[in-house]
């Protein structure tokens, strides 16, 4: 779950999956090693879409909040040149963009982009297309 979202619902025995925290740690906001699938990123990519367009759906200022909080520390992840992955901003900067193939970058950009264009397509606000556009 992101920054300040809590669900009534977590399963306790479920294994988390640090996905928001491995931002944290790309923003330096943290300590501590990277968890997780290289295309880790898609899943927060994917939960700020839902969010989205739950936002669409009806008002929610709870979790309207929440994204901005979790587009933040993204928008904090991102390297000076653009770059976003967390994987290899963690793990292999010097790999970046040399396995398109099998490395999911494009993957987690293209979920990333569509977040972003439903956030602001939600809201009217263009923080995530800003982040986005610097990335591409």
């Amino acid at each position: 779950m992101p920054v300040g979202v809590r669900s009534p619902h977590r399963d306790p025995e479920a294994i988390p999956s640090h996905a928001v925290e491995n931002f944290r740690l790309a923003a330096g906001r943290a300590r501590g090693e990277f968890h997780g699938m290289v295309f880790q990123d898609s899943d927060v990519a994917k939960w700020l879409e839902a969010a989205a367009w739950s936002l669409c759906q009806a008002p929610n200022p709870d979790l309207e909040k929440a994204a901005d909080e979790l587009i933040e520390l993204i928008a904090a992840a991102q390297c000076g040149d653009g770059y976003l992955n967390t994987y290899f901003i963690l793990n292999a900067p010097q790999e970046r963009w040399t396995n398109l193939a099998e490395c999911h970058e494009l993957y987690c950009a293209g979920h990333l982009i569509e977040a972003g264009v439903a956030f602001f397509q939600a809201t009217g606000k263009r923080r995530l297309l800003e982040v986005v556009c610097r990335a591409c």
